[in-house]
């Protein structure tokens, strides 16, 4: 008999993982500093824990995709760190205070900040064998971070901050089950398979580091709308009801994409989705701070489908068009790195900038978007100019 996990195509597969992945994600991000306050930490003791992954992920990813990298099948680093970060979180059911919550948050975020990045370079893995649709796979953990942000809001309220922790390690279950049931991707031999030297040569290629940098500094401006962006609209008067209608809307649009991917990323490349986002990027938080009505926020949180979805399929596929897939990990690793220091910055920034500015910081985020139109021009200049000397 064959088993039920092979009867399933191999992009069904990893859909289901990214459903797992946003799962946990979509309970964790707006939840689990809930389940910490009522666990008896202060605000700046929370903000710590919550920034915790972050540190570790700029810390740890490039060595943990880079260990990926020397697994013969792909799905093998995937078990491994799924289970480590279910053990792991596993143990703030059986520790209390600031510092033990910490240290356990930090040993899982060592596996799992290392997920996202490895799930890219398999699912472009599968792209590649099957000729399946990276972004077809990669909406269906969109559409499982709305669906569970509505049903685990509905749980808290329900049974309270408590159930937050159980629903936290149920995801994370599921999460190690479909990571067994992901497919099968042997590691193929490169015509270039030699020593680190070589490799590096690759990663550091400056059109490849630039457009690298391009990604983070895109995605970084959105620190400010995620940090700030719901009290400048309860500010405006907005309900909690249209707040989250315009998340949603953010989201949907990024589904949106995500679905057309194949034929946006056919007509304009990795380089042109980046510039794409960037620009974007550059309309959306100019007209943010101008906007004081509903429909008109409306509209522009439309282009969170662009300024997010466009850069991170730009980002994804920059790194599997331009590297060799025995680096595939290591390169989805060092892309999440740079997104994840600059947002690390700019998170930081936001505060002291809302505090001074107000909505009107979302101007500084604009800034940030012209930046990467920079990065994303000379990264294709240079490029250029590597092929044509």
């Amino acid at each position: 008999m064959i088993p039920f996990s092979c009867r399933l195509a191999a992009s069904t597969r990893v859909s289901g993982y990214f459903v797992a992945i946003f799962l946990v994600h979509g309970t964790y991000l707006p939840f689990f500093p809930v389940f910490l306050a009522a666990s008896g930490l202060s605000e700046a003791q929370i903000g710590l824990v919550i920034a915790a992954p972050m540190i570790v992920r700029i810390l740890a990813t490039p060595a943990t995709t880079i260990l990926a990298d020397r697994l013969d099948d792909r799905r093998m680093a995937l078990i491994i760190y799924s289970v480590g970060s279910l053990v792991s979180f596993s143990l703030v059911g059986f520790v209390a205070g600031f510092l033990p919550v910490l240290l356990v948050i930090a040993a899982m975020a060592i596996f799992w900040t290392a997920l996202l990045p490895l799930s890219d370079a398999l699912a472009v893995a599968v792209e590649r064998r099957d000729g399946a649709n990276y972004g077809r796979m990669r909406l269906w953990g969109s559409l499982a971070f709305i669906a569970v942000n509505l049903a685990a809001g509905a749980v808290v309220e329900a049974r309270g901050a408590g159930s937050v922790y159980p629903m936290l390690v149920a995801g994370m279950t599921v999460l190690a089950i479909m990571s067994v049931l992901l497919p099968t991707v042997k590691r193929r031999p490169s015509a270039d398979e030699d020593a680190g030297g070589s490799a590096l040569r690759l990663l550091v290629r400056p059109a490849f580091v630039l457009a690298l940098l391009a990604a983070g500094f895109s995605q970084a401006s959105h620190a400010f709308l995620y940090g700030f962006g719901s009290l400048a609209w309860q500010q405006l008067g907005f309900t909690g009801g249209e707040i989250g209608t315009l998340w949603a809307v953010g989201v949907i649009s990024e589904v949106v994409l995500f679905w057309a991917s194949a034929r946006v990323l056919g007509l304009m490349g990795p380089l042109g989705l980046l510039a794409l986002g960037a620009v974007a990027g550059m309309i959306r938080w100019t007209l943010l701070p101008l906007m004081t009505a509903f429909p008109a926020v409306f509209v522009v949180q439309m282009l969170h489908g662009i300024t997010f979805g466009a850069t991170h399929l730009g980002m994804v596929h920059v790194v599997a068009q331009w590297l060799p897939e025995r680096l595939a990990s290591t390169g989805q690793g060092l892309a999440a790195t740079a997104v994840s220091a600059t947002m690390a910055v700019m998170v930081m920034v936001s505060g002291p900038l809302y505090h001074a500015a107000g909505a009107d910081g979302y101007l500084a985020m604009a800034l940030l978007s012209t930046a990467s139109l920079v990065l994303v021009a000379l990264s294709a200049r240079i490029g250029r100019a590597a092929v044509t000397g």
